[in-house]
């Protein structure tokens, strides 16, 4: 073999290698990857959620669209609405999102911020439900759930929040906090998951685990027919 074809075939092997290096570095935890609106309000309802039904004012149920704003998959884990303190309300505002309540509607692309999402149709397998841990050390309550929404794609769901609590009141002031893993980080997950099970007894404990990611961002009003304020 001569020396040239010997450095193409190193260069090649360099950038079959180097690409999917590249990709996890840069979709391994991207930015706040999730953008949330509430787009309608549904009316009153009721909440399996210990931390709300404990509660003994009425519930509200209101539909989030969860859009993914990024160009790789996010596996979404669980989120909490709430006003900071600075707020200057007299009761916090607080909200849990049901991942078990996802709404089926899918968009082509992504939102506009016109309406709830174009398209529709039912769950795809992309947009799955599957098993999860719980996290530990966050304030959020992560449920057992877990939604993987495809880049630059929507998901609605709903929220249960307090009765009297109307996002309207406290439009610009409400945050969202969320939990989330990247596809590759999830993927590198489920791979340490799979040794920690395998492997002997005396090895388990230095296997390292994949902790979501924790984010917070604002969440936006959209107006139109159904939307309280």
């Amino acid at each position: 073999m001569s020396r040239r074809s010997a450095i193409w075939i190193m260069v090649l092997f360099l950038g079959l290698t180097g690409i999917p290096m590249v990709y996890c570095i840069l979709t391994w935890s991207p930015a706040e990857p999730l953008r949330f609106r509430i787009t309608r309000d549904l009316g009153t309802g009721t909440s399996s959620t210990s931390q709300l039904a404990a509660f003994a004012r009425p519930l509200r149920e209101l539909e989030v669209e969860v859009e993914n704003t990024r160009g790789v998959t996010i596996q979404f884990h669980g989120a909490t609405v709430w006003v900071p303190d600075s707020s200057g309300s007299e009761a916090p505002f607080f909200g849990q999102l049901d991942l078990s309540s996802e709404i089926p509607r899918v968009s082509a692309r992504v939102s506009t911020g016109t309406g709830t999402g174009s398209g529709s149709g039912g769950t795809t397998a992309a947009s799955r439900i599957m098993s999860g841990a719980r996290s530990s050390g966050s304030s959020i309550v992560r449920t057992p759930l877990t939604v993987s929404i495809p880049s630059h794609r929507t998901r609605s769901f709903r929220i249960h929040v307090l009765e009297g609590s109307g996002p309207s009141s406290h439009a610009g002031e409400l945050r969202v906090q969320y939990l989330w893993t990247s596809q590759p980080r999830h993927l590198t997950g489920r791979s340490l998951t799979w040794l920690r099970l395998h492997l002997p007894a005396i090895f388990r404990s230095h296997v390292p685990r994949i902790i979501p990611d924790e984010s917070t961002t604002t969440i936006q009003l959209t107006s139109g027919p159904g939307t309280s304020g």
